[in-house]
């Protein structure tokens, strides 16, 4: 795989303490991105190359890489929503693109491992159901001037149930039937809390919509 470089535009602002922040990438086509935008395209980068390595693989370091660039995608998630506050970058857009990515990921992770264990099709088909609820809600709220004020702790425990869980079938793509059905089970479990909960945040008595 070739890495090249790409020279591209970026407008800056600084904040009253006299932090530099980025406001928009101008790309060599013209295509522009706000905010927080740099995250998508990282992460758009890392699940091809990752993808690639996994569907490819055939020595246990080739599964290992996969694995590596998998971690490294999840250490990213875990702190990019800290350093968007340390420095005072938090925005609106961000707080769209954030979770578009993260399923975005777990897609692509998703697909792939059930190429290998076709078990996971049935996660594959819950997770469509679920995120495309979450999708048609968010469009809906987003046309109200509303949204969910952040994730929910539920959606971050089922973020990193199946974070972790893929992250061992690719380390272990011979896993055991009784490992292999554990670890769907968790899954499962997870995206249907998290599922209700969501619902509950956008249905119920005390809901969790707030105006932007």
């Amino acid at each position: 795989m070739e890495n090249y470089k790409v020279y591209v535009e970026v407008t800056v602002k600084f904040s009253t303490d006299g932090v530099m922040m980025p406001v928009e990438f101008i790309w060599e086509d013209g295509t522009k991105l706000h905010g927080c935008g740099w995250r998508w395209c990282a992460m758009k980068a890392n699940d091809v190359e990752m993808a690639q390595l996994f569907l490819r693989a055939e020595r246990p370091v080739d599964y290992w890489w996969a694995a590596g660039i998998l971690a490294v995608s999840t250490l990213t998630d875990m702190v990019d929503g800290k350093i968007a506050r340390r420095f005072h970058m938090v925005t609106n857009l961000g707080k769209i693109l954030d979770p578009v990515a993260d399923k975005a990921t777990q897609c692509t992770l998703l697909v792939c491992l059930a190429v290998r264990h076709p078990v996971l099709w049935y996660v594959l088909g819950l997770f469509v159901v679920k995120e495309g609820f979450m999708l048609v809600m968010g469009i809906i709220n987003l046309r109200k001037r509303k949204m969910l004020n952040g994730a929910l702790m539920s959606g971050k425990i089922c973020t990193t149930i199946l974070f972790v869980s893929m992250i061992i079938l690719v380390l272990y793509p011979n896993v055991s039937s009784g490992a292999l059905s554990l670890l769907v089970s968790l899954c499962v479990l997870a995206m249907l809390l998290s599922f209700a909960d969501y619902f509950m945040a956008y249905f119920g008595k005390h809901k969790k919509v707030q105006d932007i």
